[in-house]
């Protein structure tokens, strides 16, 4: 683990305790695209896991790995990478980083490379907490979006917007996540 990744650890174990809040135990959907899910973590994305069996450490695993580290949410300004966290495991890791190059107003391919840290970087500095309302903006769109596209999904709405307005208000709280990992 890098020097970077062990500074932001706090911050992922913070992400990863509300993340828990919105993704519970088993659960087998049949409107669910993701199939047969525990703790957030899908069947259809994880085919050779035992879904059922998978605990939560094995789970915490997986989200700092492939979503945490792959969307480099420890190269991010802290809320901003609670909020591209939690946007890669609800929506997928491409779509939160595109959400975030849209909200910065810059190429849009869905990599996190150093022209997307550097617009990061600047639009976090000029604009601040607006760049964390644009970016909560963007993804209530595409939940209208994917809602409009596959219209099953709408007895999801009511969830998904709660999680997002939770989040909201966690960020909003949060004036460091090193004070509350003490």
């Amino acid at each position: 683990m890098s020097d970077h990744l062990r500074q932001y650890q706090h911050v992922f174990e913070s992400a990863f305790r509300l993340l828990l809040e919105f993704e519970g135990g088993f659960v087998d959907d049949p409107d669910d695209s993701g199939g047969k899910t525990k703790y957030g973590i899908s069947q259809n994305a994880y085919p050779n896991l035992d879904i059922a069996a998978l605990t939560k450490a094995q789970a915490k695993e997986i989200y700092q790995r492939d979503y945490f580290e792959a969307c480099k949410a420890h190269l991010m300004p802290e809320k901003m990478a609670v909020l591209v966290f939690d946007t890669a495991v609800n929506m997928g890791v491409r779509s939160a980083i595109k959400l975030l190059q849209q909200a910065i107003k810059t190429d849009v391919d869905g990599i996190i490379g150093p022209n997307t840290l550097r617009a990061l970087k600047q639009a976090n500095r000029v604009q601040g907490d607006n760049l964390f309302i644009e970016y909560q903006s963007l993804r209530a769109k595409q939940y209208a979006e994917i809602i409009a596209r596959r219209p099953s999904n709408g007895k999801y709405a009511k969830g998904w917007f709660r999680r997002q307005f939770k989040l909201q208000q966690y960020l909003s709280q949060q004036v460091s996540f090193a004070e509350e990992a003490l």
